[in-house]
């Protein structure tokens, strides 16, 4: 992820060090946990409250963004530099051949009132919905399937850390309007993480703002 190679297998752990910047992005990925691990480390040591805890990883991501900006003007490394060596995204090409919505606005997901209302009128939204549906219906009721039982695994691993029983209606309910949120504005499906769930109880900040965060 940090290099943004794609290894498949142990034979292609080499891949990664092999282009340009590889070793210096992993090195930042390294620096940012170590740095989160130890914010954490300190905040259990000095007893901060649970609002500290609970802003060390934002404010840890929130730093290294500021020094990556900091280093990058220091350095005169342009904008369109650090995307061609793979540090920040390639910008996402226009939606419309006149180039009238190129850059940042032109990103579907910020603009996720246009999947419904488009320049082509709802109508036609409308009859593309019902074109592919047939064919979607399939791997929609899979996906559903797949993320009830993943998230009742999850629930039952939050069950074991808690040492009590949780209403998993309430929790699949909850995974459900996410997934249908999320759906509405274009996003992507997902389910628990219960591993960070887990971590946020034993580090002591089970609390709503810790999942806001």
């Amino acid at each position: 992820m940090m290099t943004g190679v794609e290894a498949r297998g142990l034979k292609d752990w080499p891949k990664m060090f092999e282009a340009e910047y590889s070793f210096a992005k992993v090195s930042v990925g390294v620096a940012v946990c170590a740095l989160i691990m130890a914010g954490g480390a300190l905040g259990e040591k000095k007893n901060w409250s649970r609002g500290a805890r609970a802003g060390v990883v934002p404010a840890v991501m929130l730093l290294a963004i500021v020094l990556f900006y900091a280093a990058k003007l220091s350095i005169g490394f342009s904008l369109d530099d650090a995307r061609k060596h793979g540090w920040v995204g390639e910008t996402p090409p226009p939606l419309s051949a006149s180039g009238e919505k190129a850059g940042w606005r032109g990103i579907p997901m910020l603009a996720p009132w246009q999947l419904y209302f488009p320049e082509t009128g709802a109508g036609a939204v409308f009859a593309n919905v019902m074109r592919v549906l047939p064919r979607v219906l399939p791997s929609w009721l899979a996906m559903v399937a797949v993320v009830a039982f993943s998230s009742s695994l999850d629930v039952a691993a939050i069950e074991m850390e808690l040492g009590r029983p949780l209403d998993y209606d309430s929790e699949l309910q909850t995974v459900g309007l996410g997934n249908l949120a999320s759906g509405l504005l274009g996003g992507f499906s997902g389910s628990y993480i219960f591993s960070q769930t887990i971590l946020n109880m034993r580090s002591g900040v089970a609390d709503r703002t810790s999942g806001l965060v």
